[in-house]
């Protein structure tokens, strides 16, 4: 169900109701009847409250209305990650060396650094981190005399990120 025409809240709301396992007004008639108790739209509150955690820290609020959960944002690095280095010295005056590095490492299940976590046990995560390196190094050093010594080092370096956000598609971007 895609709803680009909706302002920002009421696509948020839609994909909560979703979430939640309403998919549209007929659905949340079916669950409140036709009498309208409920407002068409809306996400029933006893449902939305059971789909959160229950509190596990007490040490704040009052102790008995009012409490924490606490807990750590789960997140995972993959990806492989290859470098290959050449040295080789033709003689006590010249050598080379070379260095090329291939990485990916994506940042699975939220990305916390970015401050999208998974908000809670169970929710998808707010978004995710792709990132793509590539390093070439090469370098030649000559020395010329004990206080003389000639070096030429070039390489490039590559680095591109994507960052993925939950419930963004092309068109509402």
């Amino acid at each position: 169900m895609h709803l680009p025409w909706l302002p920002y809240g009421r696509r948020r709301r839609a994909g909560l109701q979703r979430q939640l396992g309403f998919e549209g007004e007929s659905q949340m008639k079916a669950q409140h009847g036709a009498s309208g108790s409920a407002r068409s739209g809306s996400i029933p509150l006893g449902k939305l409250f059971k789909s959160y955690p229950s509190a596990n820290n007490y040490s704040t609020g009052d102790g008995l209305n009012t409490a924490t959960y606490l807990w750590n944002p789960p997140t995972r690095n993959t990806g492989p990650h290859f470098m290959f280095r050449l040295d080789h010295t033709f003689n006590e005056k010249h050598s080379i060396y070379g260095r090329y590095i291939h990485a990916t490492q994506d940042t699975r299940d939220g990305d916390p650094l970015n401050g999208r976590p998974q908000v809670f046990p169970g929710f998808p995560p707010l978004g995710e981190v792709e990132r793509r390196t590539k390093n070439l190094a090469i370098n030649y050093r000559w020395v010329i005399s004990p206080m003389l010594i000639n070096e030429f080092t070039m390489g490039f370096a590559r680095f591109v990120y994507l960052f993925t956000q939950r419930g963004l598609t092309a068109a509402t971007q």
